[in-house]
């Protein structure tokens, strides 16, 4: 499990770093879809390496859930750990743009005083700043 831990953290991170270099929304989906298909890897491996008599095996293996835990219903407790996990992904996104990227050395949330010149060029736009 802790591989599979430390692979799924280094994914995220250079996932990020990628995405963040991206320079427009075409690139940005194209690598988005290709993330996704490096995160299911695994699966598809899985897929087509191992045998049918492997893969059955693992689906007669059963873990043991209690009774009770197979009937519960969602609740207050169930919303809120959705809810934190939500805020977390935020969080994360918002710490790692502010922090943690390497890709816009310098970033300082405003690219205005920086394009100015280059938007007066080639569209006619003034940009006061």
């Amino acid at each position: 499990a802790i591989p599979r831990v430390l692979i799924t953290c280094l994914l995220l991170w250079l996932g990020c770093r990628w995405l963040v270099a991206t320079s427009d929304y075409e690139s940005l989906i194209l690598n988005g879809v290709a993330l996704a298909f490096i995160k299911d890897m695994k699966d598809l491996i899985y897929t087509t390496l191992v045998s049918a008599a492997c893969k059955r095996e693992c689906e007669l293996t059963r873990i043991r859930i209690s009774p009770c835990a197979k009937y519960e219903r969602t609740n207050f407790v169930a919303s809120f750990k959705a809810l934190v996990w939500g805020f977390l992904g935020v969080a994360f996104v918002l710490v790692y743009i502010t922090y943690f990227q390497q890709v816009l050395v310098d970033y300082r949330w405003d690219v205005a005083s920086v394009c100015a010149e280059w938007q007066n060029l080639n569209h006619g736009v003034h940009v006061d700043v």
